[in-house]
């Protein structure tokens, strides 16, 4: 695809966003969830941290025109994609009766990184075809 590229890093660039943006809130336990913070006392950690570095090295490998770098970044993107997803599952359950209200940022976030996983197996690298000539015995 001609635009692949720049689709797969405005896609890297919105999945930083979102991972700073808010997730999640529990209006019963007055909890708000983000990717990179939550509030206290309770401790979620950093769920959107690997989001943040597999979107950063994918958009690095956007940008290199080599063929090793579009495959291995394949493997970013879909590591990508499965974190999203595992924090869609997880963040958005149900404990003790109490069911999360899921933000609009978690649901670009699923988005993007499907996105951007399309966008990876479509590359935008010319390879070069080199002419073998077969003797006839």
């Amino acid at each position: 695809m001609k635009y692949s590229k720049w689709l797969g890093l405005l896609a890297a660039v919105i999945i930083i966003v979102c991972c700073y943006l808010p997730w999640i809130s529990v209006p019963a336990a007055h909890l708000e969830i983000a990717g990179m913070w939550a509030s206290a006392p309770h401790n979620f950690g950093k769920p959107g941290l690997v989001n943040l570095v597999c979107s950063v090295v994918a958009a690095l490998f956007f940008l290199v025109p080599l063929v090793w770098a579009k495959r291995t970044n394949i493997f970013i993107v879909g590591l990508n994609l499965a974190w999203a997803l595992r924090n869609f599952i997880l963040l958005g359950k149900c404990y003790n009766g109490d069911c999360p209200e899921k933000k609009i940022a978690l649901y670009i976030l699923a988005g993007a990184s499907v996105l951007m996983l399309l966008m990876s197996l479509f590359p935008d690298v010319e390879v070069s075809e080199k002419e073998t000539t077969k003797s006839a015995d």
